[in-house]
């Protein structure tokens, strides 16, 4: 016998109801993640002060003491004196050769001084004894000048110059005052006593060498008269048989303990193809400046992918050799370690590039040499030359042979072995390490490179091919980079130089015509979007929350903070449930919780929806995804309770979170709104069949408008198919 329509119809809302929280499950749903990627915008622009030099940048330099500082920049044919706030001082002009103009030239005598000629600076350093700024230029046959520093009220100003350059003491065949190199010149001075050392290496070719006869590397004193250099100073020089074939370029130069080191890029070989280059580490004392104290070494750079790296297979390792730009600083402790060396100890950071590009490794690698480490290599490969262990070293080579008649250890070059320890050599053993980044830096394209240690961090700060400062954590083994900033210097896209200076707490890039002062702890803040990442970000770089934006305190100090970040629902589902029953909600977003596991602590977390309390769920019903290494997503679930007091309609979610113990950055506290869900009332229109056995096993068909399922089989567009029971 059926059964009425109206109490078949209630009897069947009532059974849909209490089914209800086994339809509502959501196991076939997951939260949209989000990509870390989102939590920054590395197109913001930041605008740090700035010089427009007139020319193309040559090269800079600063003076700081205690009550004075200055930049000086060289552009072609001027020099400028700037106050550390990039404000002009005043000019010197360089150039051209026979202008009337042309200061440094006049500081020379009458003349004549030569052809008339531009002057491109190819050095410009400081003289810390006097002090005074020295620069060498393309024209003079690369004489030198030394210009004094001259306080003048709050400015420092440029004396006279002093031509370093002696008539008659240099000849075409004996030029001790001709330093400079058109092809490339790097000074580091050293001051001993009362006198300074200028330790000089330049790159040379058939053409340059004919003319004054310029050297290779060489240490020169400045005479105490500032008339010029001692004559008579050690040196050397490539062969000239090898000059045509064998270039030399000099990268860098620093002083760092008891020695000056210089930075190479050369043949691997006297008789190697020009395109067959390797980096090379040059070492002279600088406490007895002496020339047999010459050591060279190779240093080699290598990206591992991670993948291949575990295996150490020698296979995965992609040789990048040719060094672009250096700087040797104090890294902290944990980079240190990293290092197997003390923190504070003083490493040598280079950017390398493959001589041909590759098509499967990154644009630029950074690699990372500890002084001590390149030292003691060396004294080993010494000790190895000079006290030969057994016969089979007595065959190695003293290497070196562009620069010295060839020869065999322990005998240098005509003199008995007793002397060993006193000739050039080439050190045989090569320092090899892999890129620091793991090949994070992809694209992108290095041209110069300054490290800082900032507190418990040490910041690789690089310039790029495209006109960009990039400002990276240097961390070991991690598969993302750690910014502190990466944006535009706004100079057209033009590389930056590779020579970086620091002034204070900033330092200064030129790119084109212009120099910039980019302070060390980043520029700004407004590159991070989002509250966690804001205050993730080192304490050293002053940022904060703002309410709706990540700052300096300067730029908010009403609402800055750096204590916790609120909750934000990005999404959840689903976006609708019955009136009455339950519903299970997932939420999703960031700042739900701050410890991996996604353990919440009782009582800190409240959700409602509209005037419904959701009560969440267990720990093992809210899980924080990590999935892909490059997105992210925070969950919370929990079961909504039916409220007589609830209408029918749309009304927001609500996650209210407060009392949460702090974590390692900030702790999360406040509230999170979404709108745009609707609590429904189901509505039942027809059931079919109409009647069935008592027994039961009968589908019923039930067709209605709002249907509760969510994701069922059995429910397609407003049908639903359900057994009926069996009436007991």
């Amino acid at each position: 016998m059926g059964l009425l329509l109206p109490l078949l119809q209630a009897s069947l809302l009532l059974m849909l109801l209490l089914r209800l929280p086994e339809a509502s499950t959501n196991l076939d749903w997951q939260c949209p993640r989000i990509p870390f990627a989102a939590s920054r915008d590395f197109s913001v622009k930041y605008v740090v002060p700035s010089f427009s030099a007139g020319g193309r940048v040559q090269a800079t330099a600063v003076y700081e003491d205690s009550k004075n500082s200055a930049v000086f920049v060289a552009i072609r044919n001027r020099l400028h004196v700037l106050g550390p706030d990039l404000q002009y001082i005043e000019s010197l002009t360089t150039g051209p050769i026979g202008d009337p103009g042309c200061q440094t030239c006049a500081s020379c005598g009458p003349g004549p001084h030569g052809p008339p000629n531009d002057t491109d600076t190819l050095v410009l350093v400081m003289e810390p004894g006097l002090p005074a700024l020295v620069s060498c230029g393309s024209t003079l046959q690369g004489r030198c000048f030394l210009h004094e520093l001259e306080p003048q009220g709050e400015a420092l100003h440029l004396a006279a110059p002093a031509c370093l350059f002696s008539a008659s003491n240099n000849k075409p065949e004996a030029c001790t005052d001709c330093v400079a190199s058109h092809l490339g010149t790097r000074v580091t001075v050293v001051e001993q006593g009362h006198a300074s050392y200028f330790y000089v290496a330049s790159s040379l070719d058939p053409e340059l060498a004919a003319s004054f006869s310029p050297r290779s590397v060489s240490i020169r004193r400045l005479k105490s008269d500032t008339s010029g250099f001692q004559p008579g100073f050690p040196s050397l020089s490539v062969l000239p048989k090898y000059l045509a074939s064998y270039l030399i370029k000099y990268v860098h130069s620093f002083h760092s303990g008891d020695f000056v080191y210089f930075l190479t890029v050369q043949p691997m070989d006297v008789r190697s193809p020009p395109s067959a280059l390797q980096t090379r580490l040059v070492r002279l004392n600088a406490i007895e400046p002496e020339i047999g104290d010459y050591r060279e070494l190779v240093l080699d750079c290598h990206f591992a992918p991670k993948r291949r790296r575990r295996s150490g297979a020698p296979k995965s390792l992609q040789a990048y050799q040719v060094l672009q730009a250096a700087h040797s600083a104090p890294v902290d402790a944990k980079l240190a370690l990293d290092l197997s060396i003390s923190e504070g100890q003083e490493v040598l950071f280079g950017v390398f590039v493959a001589v041909k590009d590759s098509s499967s490794g990154p644009n630029s690698v950074v690699c990372a040499f500890p002084i001590n480490h390149l030292d003691n290599l060396i004294e080993e490969g010494v000790e190895r030359c000079c006290h030969p262990s057994n016969s089979s070293l007595l065959t190695r080579r003293r290497g070196l042979d562009f620069f010295q008649t060839p020869s065999f250890c322990p005998n240098p070059p005509g003199a008995p072995s007793s002397r060993c320890h006193y000739f050039p050599l080439m050190v045989h053993d090569s320092f090899t390490r892999v890129d620091l980044f793991n090949g994070l830096l992809g694209s992108v394209k290095v041209t110069a490179l300054h490290v800082t240690r900032l507190g418990n961090v040490t910041v690789a700060h690089m310039g790029t091919e495209d006109g960009r400062i990039l400002q990276v954590e240097i961390a070991r083994s991690l598969n993302y980079l750690l910014y502190v900033s990466n944006f535009s210097l706004g100079s057209s896209g033009q590389p930056v130089h590779q020579d970086v200076s620091r002034l204070g707490n900033d330092l200064l890039f030129a790119s084109g015509d212009q120099v910039f002062k980019v302070p060390i702890q980043g520029p700004g803040c407004g590159h991070f979007l989002t509250c966690w990442r804001c205050l993730r970000a080192q304490r050293f770089m002053g940022c904060g929350w703002c309410g709706d934006r990540c700052g300096r305190q300067k730029e908010c100090p009403g609402s800055w903070q750096q204590d916790y970040c609120p909750p934000e629902i990005t999404e959840f589902h689903p976006h609708s449930g019955p009136l009455r029953g339950t519903t299970r909600l997932t939420l999703c977003g960031s700042n739900f919780y701050l410890r991996p596991d996604g353990v919440v602590p009782e009582g800190t977390h409240q959700i409602t929806v509209g005037q419904s309390p959701c009560r969440l769920l267990p720990k093992d019903s809210s899980t924080r995804r990590s999935g892909s290494q490059k997105e992210f997503i925070e969950e919370l679930e929990c079961e909504l309770e039916p409220l007589e007091t609830q209408a029918v309609g749309t009304t927001n979610i609500s996650l209210l979170i407060t009392n949460m113990p702090a974590g390692k950055h900030f702790r999360v506290e406040g509230v999170s709104v979404r709108e745009d869900f609707s609590f429904m009332e189901p509505m039942l229109t027809s059931i079919k069949p109409d009647f069935g056995p008592r027994a039961g096993g009968t589908y019923l068909t039930l067709e209605g408008q709002k249907p509760v399922c969510r994701h069922q089989p059995s429910c397609v567009g407003q049908r639903n198919s359900v057994p009926a029971g069996t009436g007991q």
